[in-house]
């Protein structure tokens, strides 16, 4: 928390200015304990528990790892998956005759994925400028959607799990389920960070619905456009 040196009022770390004075606290220090950098997996644990609330001593790249991981883990649990059924009903060794391929193919998808998601972080720091007229920037931002829907690093564990027991059609319909749940949940976090503002330094300047309206605008041209360009990419 900050403290401002003018009235006393106390604020969150990243305020600008004074919530009840107006005073200028941007270079005003934090606490101690609020200057020492949060670790990785003590983020992780604070963002199931609020989601919303801004880390400041959060690392830039916490969010871009995590989401990097919880791809990856989807992906490989679904390639997994993949070969064991095609071993299992037409006797064909994926990994065995098309190792190269299918690790090439998994590292691709991993990367798609990835893109779409920092398309739709891109896509909801639009809205959130249009509406608050500001954003801390893109790693700041892709923290704060990443924390947002960090429930999905569970939801990423439990679905490569399932996806390993490729002896049970049942679980791994319940992994693909899951797979379907985290871009859900992705999504909605991206939403959400979009239309909240932090109320010490970001007031509201449009209206959040003509914000949500042009997050969602921009996301429908950007998936088409990246969709158009994979088209392009595949033919040749």
């Amino acid at each position: 928390m900050k403290e401002c040196p003018k009235c006393g009022q106390k604020m969150s770390a990243d305020a600008k200015f004074c919530s009840n004075c107006g005073q200028d606290v941007s270079d005003v220090s934090l606490n101690k304990d609020e200057q020492e950098s949060i670790g990785y997996w003590r983020w992780i644990y604070r963002s199931w528990r609020y989601p919303m609330n801004s880390e400041g001593g959060a690392a830039p790249w916490y969010g871009i790892v995590t989401l990097l991981w919880e791809d990856a883990l989807l992906f490989i649990g679904m390639a997994i998956a993949g070969s064991s059924f095609a071993n299992a009903f037409f006797g064909i060794h994926l990994f065995g005759l098309f190792g190269a391929q299918v690790t090439n193919l998994v590292f691709d998808l991993i990367i798609i994925l990835l893109l779409f998601q920092v398309v739709t972080i891109l896509c909801s720091m639009v809205g959130h400028l249009f509406i608050f007229g500001t954003v801390k920037g893109f790693w700041h931002y892709v923290n704060r959607v990443t924390q947002a829907s960090n429930c999905n690093t569970i939801v990423a564990v439990i679905a490569f799990i399932c996806l390993l027991f490729t002896v049970n059609s049942g679980i791994i319909s319940a992994g693909y389920n899951l797979f379907i749940l985290f871009g859900s949940l992705f999504s909605l976090g991206s939403f959400v960070v979009a239309l909240r503002g932090n109320p010490d330094d970001e007031p509201v300047m449009h209206d959040p619905f003509y914000g949500a309206v042009i997050y969602s605008a921009a996301l429908a041209i950007a998936y088409a456009l990246l969709f158009a360009f994979f088209r392009v990419i595949a033919n040749f």
